[in-house]
């Protein structure tokens, strides 16, 4: 009686994992699928894409020739376009070598008093301050 219960039991999972299989591959394929048909829309795209600038081309080269006419009619036949004036930078505005500056330094916080200063150094300097 329990052997024929089991082979039920093992026959009725058998079936349901092959069933839940034959879900799986068919929503795969069906992902597939349409991976496929998005590829084949971008490619269609990029295609339509490609051509319309193609088209545009002889129009764009057309319309930058005519800016390039005007600006040499304003600024006068021949003429070449003159340098921008160079800004002389202040002397903190100029990049220090790395060994100026530790990239360390930049991350850290500033020390603190006790940090900076020893117990010595703030002795010395109070004997320098009150003058003894």
């Amino acid at each position: 009686m329990e052997s024929t219960d089991l082979k039920a039991l093992i026959a009725q999972l058998v079936a349901s994992s092959q069933e839940q299989q034959a879900r799986h591959e068919e929503a795969m394929r069906v992902q597939i699928q349409s991976v496929e048909e998005q590829r084949r829309q971008h490619a269609q795209a990029m295609e339509v894409q490609i051509q319309n600038t193609e088209l545009l081309r002889p129009e764009l080269r057309e319309r930058v020739e005519t800016q390039e006419e005007h600006a040499l009619a304003e600024r006068g036949a021949g003429d070449r376009p003159e340098d921008p004036p160079r800004r002389h930078l202040p002397d903190s505005a100029i990049r220090r070598p790395s060994s100026v500056v530790s990239r360390k330094s930049i991350h850290k916080p500033p020390p603190t008093r006790s940090q900076r200063e020893s117990p010595v150094r703030r002795r010395t300097w109070l004997k320098r301050k009150l003058g003894m």
